[in-house]
C-alpha cells in the first residue's frame, strides 16, 4: 500500500484545493471516485512511486476506454483531470481545473469537411449550452469523416440507411454515451437542411434505447407532504429549505435552475417565474401558487442574510452566497429525506428529478 499512500499525499492537496473553490459534495465524491481510479491503476502494475511518465500512460488507458466505451465522456474528463492535477502538485505548481490536452482528434478531415465541421460550430453557438457544443462536434466529426472515406460530397444524397449505418458504427466505442451520438445526429441533420441540402431521414427522430430499465418512481400526496414538513421553518436553514422544496413541488423546476433563481426572474405580486432554463436555453414561465410566495417571502424577509445579491437562495454560512450548482439544492432534498420516515437510499430514483417525475 506504499503507493496509495505516496498518492494520498496529492490527493489530499488537491481536496485542499477544492475544499477552497467550495466545490460541493457530489464533485469531490466524483473526484474520490477518479483518485481510487488511478490509485489501482498504480497498485496493479506494482509502480513504487509517483511518475509523470506513468500519469500520461494512465490517461492513454483512460482515452482508449472511452474510445472504446466503456467510460463515459464525463468520466473520462473528471479522471483524467485529477492525473493533470497530480502532475501540477507533484512538480510543485499550482493546482488548477482546467488543463489544456489540445486538439488531439482520431480522424483527421480534409479542406472540405473541416469548413463543416467550423459551420456546424456556429450554427450550434446560442442553441445550447457551451458545454454541451464539444461532444456534438465530436460526433460530427465523425460523421463527416464517416462520409469523407465514403467519398460523399453531395448531402442531398444521404439517405436514411447511411445515418443508419453510422449511427450503429458509433456503438463500437460510444457505448456509453449513444444518447448523444443521436441528439447530435438530429442537429447536424438540421444544420445540413439549414445549408441547404433537401434532407429528409426518418433517423432524425430515433433515440437511443435507455441504458436502465427500472422505471423510477414519483413522489406519492403523502410523501410529499411528509418531505416538506421535515424543515425547521423556525430556523434560517429551514425557512430557506421549504421554500426551495415547495417550488420544486408545484413548478418541477431543474435544481440548477432553482439555484441559479434571481429576483428578477420572481413577480410576487404577478405569482409567476420567468427565466432561461440552464439545460435547454429555452425561456419558460411558470405561475407559482400563494403557498409558494408565502415561504419565498418569509425566507427572504425573515431569514435570508441582508447581503446585496440577485440570487435568491444562499447559503447560510458566511460569506454568504448564492447556491453552489445543481447539487447544493440536491443535498437540501436529501438532508429532508434522511431526517424524515422515508429515509434515503441511492440508486432509488429519489434525486431531486423525482420533483419533474411527479409533476410529469
Amino acid at each position: 500500500m506504499k503507493q496509495y499512500i505516496v498518492l494520498q499525499e496529492g490527493f489530499n492537496a488537491i481536496c485542499d484545493y477544492l475544499d477552497s473553490l467550495e466545490q460541493s459534495q457530489d464533485s469531490k465524491y466524483r473526484y474520490q471516485r477518479a483518485f481510487n481510479d488511478i490509485s489501482a491503476y498504480y497498485e496493479n502494475r506494482e509502480l513504487l512511486s509517483y511518475s509523470p511518465v506513468f500519469n500520461a500512460e494512465y490517461r492513454n488507458d483512460l482515452m482508449s476506454r472511452y474510445e472504446s466505451g466503456n467510460i463515459s465522456k464525463k468520466k473520462y474528463n473528471i479522471f483524467s483531470r485529477l492525473s493533470f492535477m497530480l502532475d501540477s502538485h507533484y512538480a510543485g505548481e499550482p493546482i488548477a481545473l482546467k488543463y489544456s490536452r489540445g486538439n488531439h482528434y482520431k480522424v483527421q478531415l480534409d479542406e472540405y469537411y473541416q469548413a463543416k465541421v467550423d459551420k456546424f460550430e456556429c450554427f450550434l453557438a446560442g442553441k445550447m449550452t457551451v458545454t454541451s457544443i464539444p461532444c456534438y462536434i465530436s460526433v460530427a466529426r465523425d460523421f463527416f469523416y464517416y462520409l469523407q472515406e465514403d467519398g460523399q460530397r453531395d448531402f442531398s444524397d444521404i439517405s436514411n440507411s447511411t445515418v443508419l449505418r453510422f449511427v450503429k458504427s458509433c456503438h463500437e466505442y460510444r457505448a456509453a454515451s449513444m444518447n448523444n451520438v443521436c441528439c447530435a445526429m438530429r442537429k447536424i441533420l438540421e444544420f445540413l437542411s439549414s445549408e441547404g441540402c433537401n434532407i429528409d431521414i426518418v433517423t432524425a427522430s430515433y433515440k437511443a434505447a435507455p441504458t436502465r430499465r427500472e422505471i423510477y418512481p414519483a413522489l406519492s400526496a403523502d410523501e410529499l407532504k411528509t418531505i416538506l414538513d421535515v424543515p425547521d421553518r423556525d430556523k434560517v436553514m429551514g425557512k430557506r429549505d421549504y421554500a426551495v422544496l415547495l417550488l420544486a413541488s408545484f413548478t418541477g423546476l431543474r435544481a440548477i435552475d432553482i439555484a441559479n433563481l434571481c429576483f428578477s426572474n420572481y413577480n410576487s405580486e404577478q405569482r409567476t417565474i420567468q427565466l432561461v432554463q440552464h439545460k435547454t436555453g429555452n425561456p419558460i414561465g411558470l405561475p407559482i401558487p400563494v403557498e409558494v410566495v408565502d415561504a419565498i417571502e418569509d425566507y427572504v424577509n425573515s431569514g435570508r442574510p441582508k447581503v446585496a445579491c440577485k440570487y435568491i437562495f444562499l447559503t447560510t454560512d458566511r460569506p454568504y452566497r448564492k447556491l453552489a450548482d445543481r447539487a447544493s439544492v440536491r443535498n437540501i432534498l436529501l438532508r429532508q429525506l434522511k431526517r424524515s420516515s422515508l429515509g434515503y437510499t441511492p440508486g432509488k430514483g429519489r434525486g431531486f428529478h423525482v420533483f419533474r417525475r411527479t409533476m410529469g
